[in-house]
């Protein structure tokens, strides 16, 4: 390759390392994630709280397992991400084990079947909620990094809709012994 070529690719490559992508558009609602206390006991239930918030000037939809608040389900509908002290990402336990006809066996995960649009107006909010520890093993003390992504649709009446990803705050939970 000659220098020129060397020089407007390292040029280009320098603009565009450079560009703050999400800047572009701002994000159309904020999801945040609690938890009832940083400390946790092993063995003792952890309720993850989820609350969506439509922080544009336009509707905005999500789907949901049963369309109500609170209905307990965010697991359906939500990617939720758990890792462990080491920073590795913990599989989900809920779902079903299915033994494929050559003798291995697979875990498949829990899957809804159908889905409820929840039209979110401008400054409203949906909350819901995830047993953790019903679908992460959370036996082992230590420190858990959490964060969940949710899918919102804009522009309803499109019949070609944009989906974007809304990516919660990160928290953490310490399971003592």
């Amino acid at each position: 390759m000659n220098r020129k070529a060397i020089f407007v690719l390292c040029l280009t490559s320098s603009f565009f390392a450079g560009l703050d992508l999400s800047a572009q558009q701002p994000l159309p609602a904020q999801l945040s994630i609690t938890v009832g206390s940083e400390q946790v006991p092993k063995g003792s239930p952890i309720n993850l709280q989820m609350t969506l918030t439509n922080i544009s000037d336009a509707p905005l939809e999500i789907h949901t397992a049963s369309g109500k608040p609170d209905g307990g389900h965010a697991e359906d509908y939500s990617e939720i991400h758990v890792d462990n002290s080491a920073g590795v990402a913990l599989r989900r336990m809920d779902g079903y084990q299915v033994e494929r006809s050559y003798g291995s066996q697979v875990r498949m995960p829990h899957a809804v079947i159908s889905r409820r649009p929840v039209v979110l107006a401008p400054s409203d909010s949906f909350h819901d909620f995830a047993v953790l520890t019903r679908l992460f093993d959370l036996n082992e003390p230590g420190t858990y990094t959490i964060y969940v992504v949710e899918e919102v649709r804009l522009d309803r009446s499109s019949p070609q809709p944009q989906r974007i990803a809304i990516r919660s705050n990160t928290i953490h939970i310490t399971v003592t012994d």
